[in-house]
């Protein structure tokens, strides 16, 4: 199933951005972006939902209005910080787990042999 996802993005970028190489890894870097404030967006409705708030409920806990809530869940800001994060989800009874984790499997480093 995955080649087939990798084949329609390859399609869809190549349309988007056509065949520039610059075009091409600035649009993946976007839709990459784009899919971590999603999924961020999405985390904070499942919390929220979890912890059985409303959505003015939260925003009053945290001292922000309803709108923001409602924006963070739906269209995935690109104002999350840390510390707004944490506000979310001490209010929730939630933690945040921040994972770091390379792209690509890093290469192999050898030492050459040395010679006396």
């Amino acid at each position: 199933m995955k080649k087939k996802t990798s084949k329609a993005v390859e399609l869809l970028t190549k349309l988007a951005v056509g065949d520039d190489s610059d075009k091409i890894t600035k649009f993946k870097k976007d839709v990459a972006k784009a899919k971590i404030r999603l999924e961020i967006s999405q985390q904070i409705y499942n919390l929220r939902s979890k912890s059985g708030m409303t959505q003015e409920e939260l925003a009053n806990k945290i001292g922000t209005q309803k709108t923001a809530i409602s924006r963070w869940e739906r269209k995935g800001c690109n104002n999350f910080n840390v510390a707004t994060l944490q506000k979310i989800s001490n209010a929730c009874n939630g933690k945040i787990d921040i994972h770091i984790i390379p792209n690509k499997p890093t290469r192999k480093i050898t030492r050459a042999k040395q010679t006396a």
